[in-house]
């Protein structure tokens, strides 16, 4: 068991590690942003604090108006910077901040027109270094996950991927939910796996390798789902434990994940071994409100 002070300097080194491989995300998504939308204009931001945001201003439906920020707390500057680049553009601007920030500085967002949005986001991280010898987590069983195929998905299958997560959770299809998965397919370093049971898709998930140190990468999981008829029976947790054997395969040291507090897809991510590294809260500014200086 790691004392005190060791574990205070690990959890340290694992947050610069998350904070790298976000900014390394950011630069993916900047390439895929650039890559489906190429006379367009794409801006990177990289805070003071320590996080990254990405704005495409003239484009409608690629909304990626957002900034994480991985520190304690946002900078003055960061924040007028975040307010001059997405509101003076008319857009809204959406920040997620670590809970343990400071109060000044959601009183310092608020007095510049920010609004807490419902729910709560968090960081969560796994090591993969005991992925060979820890025993598999105990799950329920069912004949769905002895009888389904998990693998990853070839360009060939990216329609058949799209069409299924466009869907959602409730069979409604949704332009929105068909946005992210078409985004999804185009993020360099990214593989997508998918859970066939007799041919059918039944759940789906991302990984995207992201480089944190020289020769040394993470895998960020994300956009997993589950068709509902086939949720609580182990699906989840067996593609996940797929995703894991395969990043350790391929000399991935860390995994991580970003999702929202009450998601079902966290209590699985726990029973998996991740922690939370640092739950965030969401604010929003509205686009055009308030007024913004240019700095």
């Amino acid at each position: 068991m790691l004392n005190p002070t060791t574990e205070h300097e690990h959890t340290d080194s694992i947050q610069t590690i998350v904070e790298r491989a976000q900014r390394s995300m950011v630069y993916n998504l900047t390439e895929t942003a650039r890559r489906l939308h190429p006379t367009g204009q794409v801006t990177t931001l990289f805070l003071q604090c320590g996080g990254a945001g990405i704005f495409v201003p003239d484009s409608s439906d690629f909304r990626l108006n957002f900034a994480f920020s991985t520190c304690s707390g946002l900078f003055e500057h960061d924040i007028r910077v975040l307010e001059n680049t997405y509101v003076f553009c008319d857009r809204p601007v959406i920040i997620f901040i670590p809970i343990s920030a400071p109060e000044a500085t959601f009183d310092r967002l608020k007095a510049r027109g920010f609004s807490a949005r419902g729910g709560s986001n968090n960081v969560l991280f796994r090591s993969l270094d005991d992925i060979e010898t820890t025993q598999p987590v105990q799950f329920k069983t069912s004949t769905v996950v002895d009888d389904m195929i998990i693998a990853p998905a070839t360009s060939d299958e990216f329609d058949a991927f799209v069409e299924y997560h466009s869907r959602g959770s409730n069979g409604v299809p949704s332009e929105s939910l068909k946005l992210t998965a078409e985004i999804t397919t185009q993020i360099p370093h990214t593989t997508i796996f998918l859970a066939r049971l007799d041919g059918r898709i039944i759940a789906a998930t991302s990984v995207t390798a992201l480089e944190v140190e020289s020769g040394e990468v993470a895998a960020y999981t994300g956009l997993t789902s589950t068709l509902a008829e086939c949720r609580g029976r182990g699906v989840s947790s067996a593609l996940k434990r797929r995703v894991h054997t395969w990043a350790k395969e391929r000399g991935h040291r860390w995994v991580f994940a970003h999702v929202e507090s009450d998601n079902s897809n966290m209590r699985v991510l726990e029973k998996l071994g991740y922690r939370s590294l640092f739950p965030h809260a969401v604010y929003a500014k509205a686009s055009g409100s308030g007024s913004c200086s240019r700095t």
